[in-house]
């Protein structure tokens, strides 16, 4: 397990991995915490101001997601793989954080992550269609 926060700059704070600054991890492992911090920089990002990574309404948002699992590169991407490289170690997929980042990367390079992402959209179509299909007392309207 981690616990993580961010130096977001201008005073702001993050609790998760951001490519805004310095983070901040206390890592527990093996009954051990171990404290560490680690900066954009060090992992081949780059630092990016706080304003680049905030997002908006819905709309906003999906395009911003869109775009970089299309391949955009941007301070947006680099959080989204600061984090999942994160996750990625901390579910033991991955070894430390370069490692977990770069397999964030080849997901979203190679159009897996993409792909992911457009089953759980049909999924959750098709919940919403099963659900619209019974009525208020919990009977199928179709039998």
């Amino acid at each position: 397990a981690w616990v993580v926060h961010c130096d977001g700059g201008d005073g702001a704070t993050l609790d998760e991995l951001t490519s805004t600054g310095v983070n901040y991890v206390a890592a527990l492992k093996d009954g051990k915490v171990t404290d560490f911090e680690i900066t954009p920089e060090e992992l081949g990002l780059v630092r990016a101001p706080l304003d680049e990574i905030q997002g908006g309404d819905a709309d906003y948002n999906a395009a911003a997601v869109s775009r970089l699992l299309a391949g955009e590169k941007s301070a947006y991407r680099d959080t989204v793989l600061m984090t999942s490289g994160g996750a990625l170690v901390v579910a033991g997929a991955a070894p430390d954080l370069k490692a977990g980042i770069a397999l964030a990367a080849a997901s979203i390079d190679d159009g897996r992550a993409r792909a992911a992402l457009d089953r759980m959209i049909a999924i959750s179509h098709e919940v919403i269609i099963e659900e619209e299909d019974i009525d208020e007392d919990g009977e199928s309207e179709t039998s």
